[in-house]
């Protein structure tokens, strides 16, 4: 008999190559439902690597992947995927509104119309990253921080159950940092389970309720009081980590 409740998303033995050089080694970790977690560790630590694996737009060497106790299609139909900013042509001649459409898409019926509900749910996210007043702006005359709310409110508009996100404060404002921040803990309130790449100690332990520490190979997961301590971030860190006398820490370029 089948889980009545299975784990958001588990992942079980992930390896990667690149040129035929691991990058990710026998990754295994699972996440239940309604989690906040923030993917951290060291440049090269395989971080990206990982988030492109699971969603399948990377080869892998060995691993299984499960969102929702699904596998394979099903399971990559329950994931909404945030890629890095810089990873689109922002001079493509498309509305932000065109953009946020985009997440209906896969909801759609099979004469492929928005429905008044599709317009929305649409218009609900794009209401909460605030941008109502720019709707009908081309993508390319944003700033970056509300081109990375943009990618926020396709993926709102997506409704997923899982959500993989690839470093989405990089570049952004404080303002917009602090509101993708209040976005994410709501999908967590509602009983979604993201996964963040994030670069920064300083605010890891503040914003995410667990912490998943990276280098290849998984250092350690869960909680995040019980994973960001001296000892594991240096394993992940290794001379890269500066730690001061306050007990804060920092990586070093």
């Amino acid at each position: 008999m089948s889980d009545v409740n299975p784990p958001a998303l588990s992942v079980r033995d992930l390896t990667v190559s690149y040129d035929s050089e691991p990058v990710l080694e026998g990754v295994s970790f699972t996440v239940g439902t309604g989690r906040l977690v923030g993917v951290v560790g060291p440049n090269g630590a395989g971080k990206s690597t990982m988030i492109k694996a699971i969603v399948g737009t990377l080869p892998v060497d060995s691993g299984d992947v499960e969102v929702l106790g699904e596998r394979g299609k099903k399971a990559l139909r329950k994931i909404t995927y945030v890629p890095q900013r810089g990873s689109v042509d922002w001079d493509f001649p498309v509305t932000v509104l065109d953009v946020v459409n985009q997440g209906r898409y896969g909801h759609l019926g099979l004469l492929g119309r928005m429905t008044a509900d599709d317009r929305r749910v649409v218009a609900d996210a794009i209401s909460k990253v605030g941008l109502q007043d720019l709707a009908r702006r081309q993508i390319g005359e944003l700033s970056g921080g509300q081109q990375q709310r943009v990618f926020l409110a396709r993926a709102l508009a997506q409704r997923g159950d899982v959500y993989l996100m690839d470093e989405p404060f990089v570049g952004v404002d404080a303002a917009t940092e602090s509101a993708i921040v209040e976005v994410l803990r709501e999908l967590r309130d509602s009983g979604r389970t993201v996964l963040v790449v994030h670069h920064d100690l300083a605010t890891a332990p503040e914003y995410f309720d667990s912490i998943l520490l990276l280098n290849k190979e998984l250092i350690a997961f869960g909680d995040t009081h019980d994973v960001f301590t001296r000892d594991h971030l240096q394993h992940a860190y290794g001379g890269r980590l500066a730690i001061f006398e306050d007990g804060g820490f920092a990586t070093l370029a």
